[in-house]
């Protein structure tokens, strides 16, 4: 309980309002008030900030697990894609420490392409988060490639058709699984033949917005491209990361490249 000069007395509402907002003169709670603003902008400011739950230079493989195998590795300090063809499991997960907020989160990875062999179009999970361990987007042929039914966000990397190795039409799109409903994003970035290294800010701004950026430096003042893509808001749980191969991809789909700098 607070009183002002008159005696009379108020709450930090009242203040807020007629102290602001009116025409009264100045008073022993406005200079408080001045003082105590300054506070809440900071914690504003404070919960404002990123606060890192994961990062990943692929030092060792520790924290990951592998699904499948084949041409997916994790060595030399990056993840790998060997070549590596589609249509079975070959897929790492690791978990978070914990559920990612179900409204506003932000990951970075550095990402490279390379060449394919003439009649091999591209496919790949570049990155995903997903409520949980099964892959982000399907079971493989044993269960005649089905949605797997978990909720998830990724990037997948394609062609625009499945022997197309021309990387001017490769592009990555945004997948979102709801369950087991996969909506694919209809506008896409397209890859550019004459550039190996792409660094890409991966954003879920709101419960039904997500956005992914790609930059040419590891700093990201040069963009390259960015695509919206609105969401269902019943996509929550997120508490892993994953990358890999292309499960439902035409065997004609290949990849070459590496991830890095989670």
């Amino acid at each position: 309980r607070t009183i002002d000069r008159n005696g009379r007395p108020f709450n930090w509402t009242a203040v807020h309002v007629s102290y602001t907002f009116g025409n009264q003169p100045k008073s022993a709670g406005m200079r408080i008030l001045h003082l105590f603003l300054p506070s809440l902008l900071l914690v504003a400011e404070a919960q404002a900030q990123c606060v890192p739950v994961f990062t990943e230079h692929f030092d060792s493989d520790a924290a990951w697990t592998q699904t499948g195998s084949g041409n997916v590795t994790i060595q030399g300090g990056q993840a790998n894609w060997n070549n590596e063809q589609n249509g079975h499991y070959d897929f790492y997960n690791a978990s978070l420490p914990s559920v990612l907020s179900d409204s506003s989160f932000r990951a970075e990875f550095k990402f490279t392409v390379a060449d394919n062999s003439p009649g091999e179009g591209s496919g790949a999970i570049i990155f995903a988060l997903c409520a949980g361990s099964m892959n982000f987007r399907n079971y493989d042929a044993s269960m005649s490639y089905d949605y797997t039914p978990q909720d998830g966000l990724g990037v997948l990397l394609t062609s625009v058709g499945t022997t197309d190795d021309d990387r001017n039409d490769w592009l990555l799109q945004i997948d979102e699984k709801d369950g087991a409903m996969l909506y694919a994003e209809a506008d896409d970035i397209y890859l550019n033949s004459d550039i190996d290294t792409y660094y890409a800010v991966f954003e879920r701004n709101s419960p039904t917005s997500l956005t992914l950026s790609l930059y040419l430096d590891a700093a990201h003042t040069q963009l390259y491209g960015t695509v919206a893509k609105t969401i269902h808001d019943s996509v929550i749980g997120l508490n892993t990361v994953q990358f890999g191969n292309h499960t439902s991809g035409n065997l004609s789909r290949h990849f070459t490249g590496t991830l890095d700098d989670i």
